[in-house]
């Protein structure tokens, strides 16, 4: 695994390779004090790098600037943005979703996580099946009518969640996002830059049938068990609570969204019960979802949030052939 760090205080440069090497002392950890120079190093590598923390206040070329610069060299990278200004952590300064954002100084354990997450896909890349040229697709036509239809499931989904909550929040949903990946994939994709978070799986038919799941972000997760219960809550009340509160309400949501989209396609399912689970990374998510790292499933996604508050998660639905076969058609994307 080769890592590049950027940052112009020579001080936290040795500090966080010294952690890194200690970790993983096979790593080839490399060094540059400010964009300009991890430019240069990036284009005169023979090797690419697996992952790159870029400080963000550098003079010159700040980190934002340079992840801009980096994306077009080493698209595959994982960047975290590490910075002591309190501006990210208020939402000031606009991180991209596809990159992960950590306060200075990393947290030795949080670094192992990250470390272990990176190592860990890399290798699910290198062993997930190479497809060939002709590697279908969902067409244009079923990939217009599956978002259809999980965006209305979705919509019916959040109202469920608006009920319960009073009315007291109006949802926002992005447009959905349909496709056919493997594991390896759908956490590169979607996965990757979420730490600590809070997922509800309910497993369809069987593990290898599908499943959906909700996630949502603890601060969500504490908000939603504060307002429902009527009161804050600590301690081992908050952990009871939690576990009853997002069992019901992803419940709720899940099967009304799987519901529709199920009924519309005519596909016959049985959901079990909703499970929640405590994840520190993507890379431990995979233990919950149950999905071989060679197994290709249809993958949907919609982020929800509000506008005036952090209230913020997404529901996933992987469904496996074997309970598409008929129901929808494939054919190359066009």
């Amino acid at each position: 695994m080769k890592i590049l760090i950027v940052d112009d205080s020579r001080f936290a440069v040795n500090r966080l390779k010294d952690t890194i090497l200690s970790f993983y002392p096979q790593c080839e950890v490399i060094s540059a004090c400010d964009g300009n120079e991890a430019l240069t190093l990036v284009q005169q590598s023979t090797t690419p790098f697996s992952l790159a923390f870029l400080d963000y206040n550098m003079p010159g070329m700040n980190g934002l600037e340079l992840a801009d610069q980096l994306k077009a060299q080493i698209p595959m990278s994982k960047m975290v943005m590490l910075s002591a200004n309190a501006s990210f952590v208020t939402g000031e300064t606009q991180v991209p979703s596809e990159m992960c954002y950590i306060k200075k100084p990393i947290a030795p354990t949080q670094l192992k996580e990250l470390l272990a997450l990176c190592s860990s896909t890399q290798k699910e890349t290198e062993a997930t099946p190479k497809h060939s040229s002709s590697y279908e697709t969902l067409s244009s036509e079923f990939r217009e009518r599956l978002s259809d239809l999980f965006l209305k499931g979705a919509q019916n989904a959040t109202s469920e969640l608006s009920s319960i909550m009073g009315k007291k929040y109006d949802f926002l949903l992005t447009l959905p996002n349909i496709e056919k990946l493997y594991l390896a994939q759908l956490k590169e994709k979607y996965l990757r830059t979420l730490v600590d978070f809070n997922l509800i799986r309910i497993f369809i038919n069987a593990p290898k049938e599908g499943v959906v799941f909700m996630i949502f972000s603890n601060a969500t997760s504490k908000e939603l068990v504060h307002y429902l219960a009527g009161q804050p809550l600590e301690g081992e009340d908050f952990v009871d609570a939690e576990k009853d509160i997002l069992g019901e309400i992803g419940n709720v949501m899940m099967n009304t969204c799987l519901i529709h989209i199920c009924q519309n396609l005519g596909i016959h399912i049985v959901p079990e019960v909703p499970e929640l689970h405590k994840v520190a990374t993507a890379d431990a998510a995979n233990q919950y979802l149950n999905i071989a790292n060679d197994e290709q499933f249809v993958y949907f996604c919609v982020e929800f949030k509000t506008e005036n508050s952090d209230f913020n998660g997404q529901i996933g639905l992987m469904l496996g052939s074997s309970l598409l076969d008929g129901k929808i058609k494939i054919g190359h994307a066009s």
